[in-house]
């Protein structure tokens, strides 16, 4: 069973005057419940019906805002925050079945939560002569979380399974380019 839920809502300036905003929320969440069986009952080394079950949880809440300024015809300053707020659980258990009782193979639990503020800031130049050609300098400074799943982070067939890997990470981009 795979549930996705993705909201966000946004409110804007009406645009008329040299400073523009934009302000919003946004909220995610995403729940996996899986559930395997394999069949070995026919296997020669050793009969058994083994079973592997997941359950994992990610909820996501942000919260964000931008502005832009024109300062001058030709020049324009932008800035903007976000705070992003996010969470992660996984249950994993398997085990086999046979001739007698059942024998667990693996079981585990972990979450791993976290918050963190990013934010960007930058300038637009555009010629009066070319008015069609926009020059612009950014910093941002997004959040990035990492991706969480299956055998990436199953690394090995233990009773471990990593999260830490998880954290939401900061990238730092730059930008000069020509429109």
């Amino acid at each position: 069973m795979i549930e996705v839920i993705s909201q966000e809502i946004r409110l804007t300036s009406d645009n008329s005057g040299d400073i523009t905003w934009l302000v919003g929320l946004y909220y995610s969440k995403d729940e996996i419940d899986d559930l395997i069986f394999f069949n070995y009952r026919d296997h020669v080394a050793f009969s058994g019906l083994f079973h592997a079950g997941f359950y994992q949880k990610a909820e996501s809440l942000g919260a964000f805002g931008q502005a832009e300024w024109q300062m001058t015809d030709t020049l324009r300053f932008i800035g903007g925050v976000r705070y992003t707020d996010e969470s992660r659980d996984f249950d994993y258990t398997s085990g086999v079945t046979g001739t007698g009782a059942p024998i667990p193979v693996a079981t585990f639990s972990d979450s791993i939560s976290e918050d963190k503020v990013s934010g960007r800031i930058g300038i637009d130049y555009t010629p009066t002569k070319l008015p069609a050609i926009v020059l612009w300098r950014r910093l941002n400074i997004p959040p990035r979380s990492s991706a969480l799943g299956g055998a990436k982070d199953l690394r090995r067939f233990t009773s471990l399974y990593i999260l830490e890997d998880y954290k939401l990470r900061q990238l730092i981009s730059r930008c000069v380019t020509e429109k």
